[in-house]
């Protein structure tokens, strides 16, 4: 079962005792209409896009509504300055320009080039008892981080051999139990993996009443310390995020709606946000690369492909390619010199 089913069948079944359904696997997704009825159902006119009604009680509805008003004052996302010296420690190994991978809803690996759209499969990594790919990031070590929703957990891969192991890291540190999204990215000079998510929000299906939270861990013992609540909590029909990282400690999600936050990584808090009316159509990546963000939706058996300019606050859909994306990273490295930052 894909992201976005399982995702809806998981508060359905906790959140709101609406009882068995029987869901199509294929996609994942957030929550793409209002929560304004007691009813769960799919869209038939829509491959992957789902809508999803619920009632919930006034408390709920009182505390989601405060937070979707605090939330939309938060400012447009700052250009970034990615201008790098040739030594300097974010430049990438070789000088050259940032690997990037793609990984897909059949849990393989494959190369992409942001500038051609080309990719190439590296192969599908055998994760012993990984079931149902989620999302991945990627550090400069040469390893990719991924995670499968059963058992929620998270894995290396080797991206030379694609041999994977299981990581030291135990689902439900913090409450972060499920639906959490991942991201390889710096903090204070040292690479660390950073975890999006909410407490409580496990595939038990309840429905906690709180903000999302920014955690943090090494990439050696996998043991989570809070960052802090994500506030201005992003719209609840926002969520999940896909996150990623870039090498200044820039943290960026996605949601199916075409929302781009920026999340502080040293506080947790929403420093910017996007509207770019992207659709993910039920599968959906985000990566960030250099000073520019790149946004990955479902398009047939394939991906569509946009990219957004920071600087210039456009999005330009610059294609198709043949792969499912569920995730997408870049080693958070920079061309050593020569990219210069973007216009003021």
């Amino acid at each position: 079962m894909t992201r976005a089913h399982r995702y809806l069948l998981s508060l359905a079944a906790g959140g709101l005792a609406v009882g068995l359904l029987g869901l199509a696997c294929g996609a994942r997704t957030g929550l793409d209409a209002p929560i304004d009825a007691a009813a769960f159902h799919f869209d038939a006119g829509h491959d992957a896009k789902t809508e999803f009604d619920a009632g919930f009680d006034a408390g709920f509805d009182a505390g989601h509504d405060a937070g979707v008003d605090s939330f939309f004052p938060v400012d447009v996302i700052a250009p970034i300055d990615v201008h790098v010296a040739p030594d300097s420690g974010l430049a990438c190994p070789d000088g050259g320009l940032p690997n990037a991978y793609l990984f897909d809803n059949g849990g393989a690996l494959y190369t992409f080039d942001p500038a051609t759209l080309a990719t190439s499969l590296l192969g599908t990594p055998a994760c012993a008892g990984g079931v149902g790919p989620w999302t991945l990031s990627v550090s400069r070590e040469g390893n990719a981080y991924v995670v499968f929703m059963d058992p929620w957990s998270i894995y290396k891969v080797d991206l030379t051999t694609l041999a994977c192991t299981p990581t030291p890291f135990v689902t439900g540190q913090l409450g972060l139990d499920a639906f959490f999204s991942i991201a390889v990215s710096r903090n204070t000079g040292t690479e660390k993996l950073f975890v999006y998510g909410e407490p409580g929000l496990g595939d038990g299906g309840t429905i906690p009443n709180t903000p999302p939270i920014l955690a943090q861990t090494d990439l050696t013992t996998f043991v989570l310390s809070e960052v802090g609540a994500v506030v201005p909590e992003p719209p609840l029909d926002s969520y999940p995020l896909d996150m990623q990282g870039d090498p200044l400690g820039n943290l960026f999600g996605l949601s199916d709606d075409g929302l781009i936050v920026e999340i502080n990584s040293a506080t947790g808090a929403v420093i910017g946000k996007a509207d770019t009316g992207f659709l993910g159509g039920g599968d959906w990546a985000v990566m960030s690369y250099e000073n520019q963000v790149y946004l990955f939706g479902a398009a047939g058996d394939g991906s569509e492909v946009a990219r957004y300019d920071i600087a210039t606050q456009t999005l330009d859909v610059v294609g198709t390619i043949p792969v499912a994306v569920l995730g997408a990273s870049a080693v958070p490295c920079l061309r050593a010199g020569i990219v210069l930052p973007p216009p003021p």
